[in-house]
């Protein structure tokens, strides 16, 4: 059984040129661009700056990406990103509707080319080119689901890309993920750390770099399926 947490809203506003959207993700929609929003009041583990420079960077550098998924993908911002910065067909995946819902409010006011859906992440079964899962993992080991161990996951997680994983790992010393990871009552069979993730990842990756960080314990990994650099 998940654990339902309330959604990271707090507020939602239509300017008429934009919607200024602000939150867990912060920033302003215009038909033909965001802007990332720092506000002061966001966490340290989830600045919105430091994370969407990170992802956008990434995503224009990519060869022969054409679909891209966001798993988790909050209030959409990277989903938007995609689709308006790097033209690309882009899905968003949230168990949360109510963030759905805001993720339509802004992707009908300006018509924006992309979709977001509610389908749980052990329900998703299409596959894309790209497929990014930012401050996810922790969550999925024991709280909106229970895999209890970090193969299982990568396992399902390399099924969904045809090539590229963009990868946010609170790793075992940021707070948020041992909340999540070490949940009473929870099948717990498989280490939770980041020498774990990266031997399970290479199962499945060739080459593994970090290409950001949010915070110290959080870093952003592109996984490539392609051949393993020397």
């Amino acid at each position: 059984m998940k654990v339902q947490v309330a959604p990271d809203i707090r507020s939602v506003d239509d300017f008429g040129d934009h919607i200024a959207v602000r939150g867990y993700q912060n920033y302003n929609a215009y038909a033909d661009r965001l802007e990332p929003v720092g506000d002061g009041q966001q966490h340290a583990w989830a600045n919105t700056n430091a994370k969407w420079s990170a992802v956008d960077s990434v995503l224009g550098d990519l060869d022969g990406v054409k679909t891209y998924a966001d798993l988790g993908c909050n209030l959409g911002l990277y989903v938007m990103t995609a689709a308006i910065n790097h033209g690309l067909t882009a899905t968003g995946y949230d168990y949360d509707k109510t963030y759905i819902q805001v993720c339509n409010t802004v992707k009908d006011k300006f018509s924006l080319p992309c979709d977001f859906t509610t389908k749980p992440f052990s329900e998703v079964d299409e596959t894309y080119d790209c497929v990014s899962a930012l401050g996810l993992i922790h969550h999925l080991y024991h709280h909106t689901e229970s895999y209890g161990n970090l193969g299982s996951i990568m396992q399902q997680l390399a099924g969904l890309t045809n090539r590229y994983l963009i990868l946010e790992f609170p790793n075992e010393h940021d707070p948020k993920a041992m909340k999540w990871v070490n949940l009473e009552g929870r099948i717990k069979n498989g280490e939770y750390s980041e020498a774990e993730l990266l031997r399970v990842a290479r199962q499945h990756f060739g080459t593994i770099t970090v290409t950001g960080r949010v915070h110290p314990d959080r870093p952003i990994f592109l996984m490539d399926k392609g051949p393993a650099s020397c």
